[in-house]
């Protein structure tokens, strides 16, 4: 009785951690999605260029791809599968492995900002936007000229600014839905150079 009370316990007491760890490398508050962006650039209030990118994310961030269109063609693609990141190029069908590059999607999250940073008034938590009817934690980053907003980690917009230059990227379309696995693997015709 008593080894089977400890088994137990040993078992809850390793359930709990792993459910901790889990929690602690969640990157998003939502499970999987999909988030297709519009992505402007400007120079002196003239629109000079807009494309297309659309992020795939599953197991609360931990694995996500990204694709960039170029005249609505895919031109290219980051692909992280929580371990190695892959850089896709369609038009070669080749690839490439990058060990020390993380994820692909940039998490909104006020205090992930260095606390120096937030003291200092270098960042600035701002009210929060609503961008697709979803309610968005917004800050700016004075440091490097950006604004950030972001539904549950996830982000819906980030305006750059340099000299006379604007970039802004802007969610036009969120989806909370389960994400193929194949999404997020090499296809098998691509070949590393």
């Amino acid at each position: 009785m008593r080894k089977m009370t400890l088994t137990t316990a040993v078992v809850a007491v390793m359930t709990l951690i792993a459910n901790i760890s889990f929690a602690q490398t969640k990157k998003y508050e939502v499970k999987s999605g999909i988030v297709t962006y519009e992505v402007t650039i400007t120079m002196n209030g003239k629109t000079i260029s807009t494309e297309k990118n659309i992020l795939y994310f599953d197991e609360y961030g931990s694995k996500e791809r990204s694709d960039k269109f170029k005249k609505e063609a895919i031109v290219g693609s980051s692909i992280y599968n929580g371990k190695t990141r892959y850089e896709l190029n369609h038009k070669k069908k080749t690839y490439g492995e990058i060990q020390s590059a993380g994820s692909v999607g940039y998490k909104v999250n006020f205090n992930d900002i260095p606390e120096e940073d937030r003291k200092s008034g270098n960042a600035k938590e701002l009210t929060n936007e609503t961008i697709l009817g979803k309610s968005c934690e917004t800050y700016s980053y004075e440091k490097i000229k950006s604004k950030f907003s972001g539904y549950r980690g996830v982000l819906f917009l980030q305006e750059t600014s340099s000299a006379n230059l604007v970039t802004t990227q802007k969610a036009i379309k969120f989806e909370e839905v389960n994400v193929s696995s194949d999404k997020f693997t090499v296809p098998n015709d691509y070949t590393k150079p």
